[in-house]
């Protein structure tokens, strides 16, 4: 049997890669001063409202608790002062297509005050093997009482099982603004076609 012995993820451009567990900030203010340039501002404290945002998604993936976890952020626009998408890559041995399309069908159940307002099954294949995910939409309810109206998110979650193995890498991709991407799993599929994996025969 194969079992994966290594994998590369190559970002496409506008991607930029962000640590996860990082012990200060300062990585934060340099990424978001290196994408807004020595230019005039757009908006007053801008590298501060940028910077803000990667420690968000940094902190908020640092909390999932996985040790394999990657996370990037698209920055389309740096002028917008806004991230467009995350992402999260991560690895898991032993993991069979049906205990990983269970885990798709309650992924809501560990989000408080949302629920699926559109679910739809993906099945594909990239080069390095079969894929099986779900593309959501999830309404959340407003935090705030007396607030009226929903946010409503983009999500797709695919898991790439490399041919001949157990493993899966799983890539989440999750969107800030629903009308941002023409066609989310088309782009979440593209970004999966850019993991190289390298296997290795096991006992």
């Amino acid at each position: 049997m194969e079992a994966v012995a290594e994998y590369r993820f190559h970002l496409p451009e506008l991607w930029h890669q962000i640590p996860v567990g990082a012990t200060d900030d300062a990585w934060a203010v340099e990424l978001a001063g290196g994408l807004l340039g020595d230019g005039e501002p757009p908006v007053p404290d801008a590298v501060t409202l940028l910077a803000q945002q990667f420690l968000d998604v940094s902190r908020a993936v640092a909390g999932m608790g996985v040790s394999t976890v990657q996370a990037a952020v698209l920055v389309a626009d740096p002028a917008s002062v806004l991230v467009d998408a995350m992402l999260t890559l991560s690895f898991q041995r032993g993991v069979p297509v049906e205990t990983y399309q269970a885990r798709l069908n309650s992924v809501v159940d560990e989000i408080e005050q949302a629920q699926i307002m559109g679910k739809q099954d993906i099945q594909s294949e990239v080069p390095s093997g079969q894929v099986h995910g779900a593309h959501l939409l999830i309404g959340h309810l407003p935090v705030e009482e007396f607030t009226a109206g929903s946010l409503l998110e983009e999500r797709v979650q695919l898991g790439l099982f490399p041919h001949g193995t157990g493993d899966v890498v799983d890539l989440v991709v999750v969107a800030a603004n629903t009308a941002f991407f023409e066609d989310l799993p088309t782009t979440a599929l593209d970004l999966l076609g850019r993991v190289e994996i390298e296997t290795e025969t096991v006992a």
